[in-house]
């Protein structure tokens, strides 16, 4: 099969709607992600020869590229998802070669997991030696819908920055494929991890402390005004074997972007989870809601509230809502948690909990003092992170966004106990550190002044949101010896030089740091890390600048 007809087998299939007008000489593309628009442009019409075989005339202006307008990328900003820069880093190659960045074993015995079209395998950044999960997804034969909610699914997590939801590093497509590295996750599903505890449940202290995190993820997604859609044990992993794994959400292939008070009609999601609700087609995000319930039900008792023997007989128990908290399984289980489900397990949508409001429900606050977390990082932990910060203040503007750039791509194990001080003072476990949050640990530990801490804040809010977001807290509180190791620095530097020259310009900090960073302080970051007085940085002058000199 030749060149041409490769690319019209994969853009029958990447494109989600194509209306050919007038002789061929108008084509309306509808594509739900910039990068999907840029494959098409960069493939089709770039190439003239290729352009009059496509009917595309010879000129690039005739062809319209139309966003999708329900895709994430449309949404109006809440202020609270990644930073511009941060999204920036999550880069789609197109063109690249995954083998040439990444070891990857295509040996299917040793994948993590498969299914129809896709599989899970590791490979490991051979610069860094960082392993990574790596989806791989066949394109090809996939129906156009699925293919564009693929490239949604990666634009969404692209958006999402907490410590409980997984995160995405950056993407490849071929004509065949597309591949998704992402951070690995080695602990199992908590569906597996249920079942392995006594009596086919946890314990309510564990339960609480894994309502908690999950609870803090989804109401993330719903303030960022995002539906996951398929809320189950199955979609909850946990990044390593044994009690120190981390929890995260997965899987947003179902998920959506909304608008305030806008219903949904699509039948979507796992028949035990469903809203009642959502099975009649008339639904808003609070169906996540009730889906959680179900989930903290199955913890605390593991058992679900609304069996059967088929996929009908579970809906039609779902739409009777009727459900009872058995002994034994429900035998020393607290009134409260009891009280916690039954407030989201509600069939009229406007009596059940919101996810801010399970939030200050009692069980999930706890004792006076108690930030709903049972492994909290220790008084010494979180003096050595607060010393960090008043640190980070000192760096240069560079500095700190290339400081972004590194924390990026650390792994679990390096970022435990920063990110376990981040959800310990996140005491409203909203995904963000708020003014009164950061003031109070701040004061804590012996940072007094309040202008202090405001400078202090300033410095690592980069994005000017009035809120520090979890990268922008991994980026103020990681080591030295991890900024400076020199696989980190280098790979940081890639990052930051977009367009692969071998030097970082203007252009280059324009296009990661957008409307974040004004045109003053690009000025004033390029004057830091000039040491050739040349316009532009080099990997020995960022080297430079991430041991702390200056140029100015």
């Amino acid at each position: 099969m030749g060149f041409v007809q490769r690319l019209c087998l994969f853009l029958t299939h990447l494109v989600v709607f194509q209306s050919i007008k007038s002789n061929w000489q108008h084509i309306e593309l509808k594509i739900c992600t910039r990068e999907s628009r840029d494959f098409i442009e960069d493939y089709l019409l770039s190439d003239p020869s290729l352009r009059r075989t496509m009917g595309c005339g010879s000129s690039t202006a005739n062809a319209k590229i139309v966003p999708n307008k329900d895709s994430v990328t449309q949404r109006k900003e809440t202020g609270l998802e990644a930073s511009h820069f941060q999204q920036a880093l999550v880069q789609q190659h197109n063109k690249e070669n995954i083998n040439d960045v990444y070891d990857i074993n295509w040996d299917d015995s040793k994948a993590l997991g498969s299914g129809a079209t896709s599989t899970v395998r590791q490979c490991t950044n051979k610069l860094t030696k960082t392993v990574y999960a790596l989806k791989t997804i066949e394109l090809y034969r996939l129906p156009p819908e699925v293919v564009a909610s693929l490239f949604e699914e990666v634009s969404i997590m692209r958006i999402l920055d907490h410590p409980n939801v997984i995160k995405v590093i950056e993407t490849f497509v071929d004509f065949k494929r597309l591949y998704i590295v992402m951070e690995c996750c080695t602990g199992g599903e908590l569906f597996d991890k249920l079942y392995e505890q006594p009596g086919d449940k946890f314990s309510e202290s564990d339960a609480k402390d894994l309502a908690t995190k999950m609870l803090s993820a989804l109401n993330y997604l719903h303030e960022n005004k995002i539906i996951h859609r398929d809320l189950k044990l199955e979609n909850f992993i946990f990044t390593k074997m044994g009690g120190d794994g981390e929890i995260k959400l997965i899987d947003f292939g179902l998920s959506r972007s909304y608008l305030e008070g806008e219903h949904m009609k699509k039948v979507a999601g796992t028949s035990y989870y469903m809203a009642p609700e959502v099975l009649k087609g008339d639904y808003s995000a609070m169906a996540d809601m009730w889906s959680f319930g179900v989930v903290v039900f199955m913890l605390l008792s593991g058992r679900c509230p609304f069996g059967g023997h088929s996929d009908n007989d579970i809906q039609q128990n779902v739409l009777r809502g009727r459900y009872v908290f058995k002994k034994p399984a429900w035998e020393g289980v607290s009134n409260e948690a009891k009280d916690f489900v039954t407030k989201l397990l509600v069939q009229k949508v406007d009596n059940r909990m919101t996810a801010t409001e399970a939030l200050d429900h009692p069980w999930i606050v706890g004792q006076a003092g108690d930030n709903g977390l049972s492994h909290a990082l220790s008084e010494e932990g979180e003096d050595h992170l607060v010393q960090h910060m008043r640190e980070f203040k000192k760096y240069s503007d560079l500095k700190r966004a290339a400081l972004l750039a590194i924390s990026f791509s650390l792994g679990e194990d390096e970022i435990g106990e920063i990110r376990k001080g981040f959800q310990q003072v996140d005491t409203h476990h909203n995904g963000v550190i708020g003014h009164e949050e950061f003031m109070e640990v701040m004061h804590k530990h012996g940072v007094m002044e309040d202008a202090e801490c405001e400078r202090i804040f300033q410095t690592i809010d980069q994005d000017h949101r009035g809120v520090i977001k979890y990268s922008e807290f991994l980026a103020a509180c990681i080591d030295e010896k991890q900024y400076l190791d020199d696989r980190r620095v280098v790979e940081a530097f890639n990052r930051m030089d977009t367009d692969h020259t071998g030097t970082i310009t203007k252009d280059n900090l324009r296009e990661i740091l957008g409307d974040d960073c004004t045109e003053e302080a690009i000025d004033r970051m390029m004057a830091q890390a000039d040491f050739h007085n040349n316009g532009m940085i080099d990997l020995d002058e960022f080297r430079r600048i991430m041991k702390g000199e200056t140029a100015t």
